[in-house]
């Protein structure tokens, strides 16, 4: 039989493993997110006729990417 002791260290391992299991999905939707809302803005660009100086300065000021973030995003979604 499981004493009070245990149960309760059960719980609470079991509630660390939410937590951090909560933290990490939500990381990765968040990633997710931002890469979908930084494609479709570089699709909007694209078809507004920007250039990709524009694209990078609207992508650090309105999703506060570095320009480095942002010229990695461009170079990959980026169609001639």
């Amino acid at each position: 039989m499981i004493d009070e002791a245990e149960k309760e260290a059960e719980e609470r391992v079991s509630e660390r493993i939410t937590e951090r299991v909560t933290e990490e999905v939500t990381e990765r939707v968040t990633e997710e997110v931002t890469e979908s809302m930084v494609k479709s803005v570089i699709e909007a660009c694209m078809d507004l006729g920007a250039s990709r100086e524009k694209t990078m300065e609207r992508l650090t000021k309105k999703m506060n990417l570095s320009p480095e973030t942002a010229e990695t995003y461009i170079r990959q979604c980026w169609i001639l």
